[in-house]
């Protein structure tokens, strides 16, 4: 009988965050040509004024609903360091801090927008207005944050996508532009404005997310960036070159962070968990350890193991990783592989009462 397969809590959260993302992006571009369009003297062909105002307004709490699943599946999945206060913190987190921190100021405007329309007979129609018109910035804020954070930026379908509602907000605000009072001037110098923007748009992608390396340069931590060639390399079935070609070997101390993706068993149902320890190693070893566990949550608190991975690394050192071969309570076992062949992993751990730390010690032969 094979051996079960599953499928990881973390990699169905990663498709949630990803397909509610990029279905936001369409809803709240959406929500900008009707409030674009809306504010037209001349009305739109086949459209109300009320129809506009209503679907403008229906569709700004759609993308709410998306962003809140979105928000949700970021912060439950335990590959990336991402909080709940992330979401709202801009430029707070160690996880591409630029990219990630302007989704929150872009749901931060969004949120603007509620507050103060629940909030319109009290502050008056000429703020709430203001706020109203400055909360369109939410949406450049938004592209920007999820080409800057996605993992798809680079692909075709997403970039006709990102381009397609580009240029439908670009024609929306020259017809906006095209209706409004005022100097020709002035409406010269808005409609370069409108032109440019997604020119230095798309310079901007390409010297960025569609260049090598985006994701270092983004900011994404040093240890998933491993993590990720690892696996990368042990896919293709090739290894990275080695800046050393010496063995790890010894004995050592490892401190570090637990993250816990997916259900949590305490029905005792055996829903599906994913255990992340990333830590530092001390005291006669260098480098980073991370151990991913993947299985069935137990009432108890731990893990039937299904199956589960190792990464070591460390700066200027090869990236050996592996499988996990044994669980035995606290005691973890691996065969990691490397450029120079093969090493056994040994660590015991133990998990502080927060459930959020841990520290251990681990052997390498």
């Amino acid at each position: 009988m094979p051996a079960p397969q599953i499928t990881a809590a973390g990699s169905a959260l990663w498709y949630l965050n990803r397909g509610t993302g990029v279905v936001a992006l369409v809803v709240l571009t959406l929500v900008v040509l009707l409030g674009i369009l809306g504010t037209t003297r001349v009305p739109v062909p086949g459209l109300q004024r009320f129809v506009v105002a209503g679907l403008h307004r229906n569709l700004s709490l759609v993308t709410l609903g998306l962003l809140a699943a979105h928000i949700t599946a970021a912060v439950l999945d335990p590959y990336a360091p991402i909080r709940l206060v992330d979401a709202f913190l801009p430029f707070a987190s160690s996880y591409r801090p630029l990219w990630l921190g302007l989704g929150a100021v872009a749901l931060d405007l969004l949120l603007a927008i509620v507050v103060t329309s629940l909030l319109r007979t009290r502050i008056g129609l000429s703020r709430w207005r203001t706020i109203h018109w400055a909360t369109y910035a939410a949406w450049p804020v938004a592209l920007l944050h999820g080409m800057g954070t996605g993992t798809d930026a680079s692909r075709t379908w997403m970039l006709a996508l990102t381009f397609a509602c580009v240029a439908a907000v670009v024609i929306a605000a020259l017809y906006r532009i095209g209706q409004a009072s005022t100097t020709p001037l002035r409406q010269l110098g808005t409609h370069a404005l409108v032109i440019a923007s997604p020119l230095a748009f798309g310079a901007w992608l390409i010297i960025g997310p569609l260049a090598p390396h985006w994701a270092a340069r983004a900011g994404t931590p040093t240890q998933l960036l491993a993590s990720s060639r690892a696996a990368a390399a042990a896919g293709s079935g090739q290894t990275s070159a080695p800046a050393s070609t010496a063995v790890p070997k010894g004995s050592g101390l490892i401190s570090g962070g637990v993250r816990v993706g997916g259900g949590g068993g305490d029905d005792g149902g055996g829903s599906q968990v994913t255990v992340v320890l990333d830590g530092q190693l001390s005291s006669g070893l260098t480098g980073q350890l991370r151990i991913v566990l993947r299985g069935q949550a137990l009432a108890s608190g731990g893990v039937a193991l299904s199956t589960g991975s190792v990464t070591l690394s460390g700066a200027g050192a090869p990236v050996y990783s592996g499988q996990v071969t044994t669980l035995n309570g606290n005691q973890i076992g691996a065969t990691l592989s490397g450029p120079s062949g093969a090493i056994q992993m040994r660590t015991n751990v133990s998990i502080d009462s927060s459930g959020r730390a841990f520290t251990g010690q681990v052997s390498l032969t």
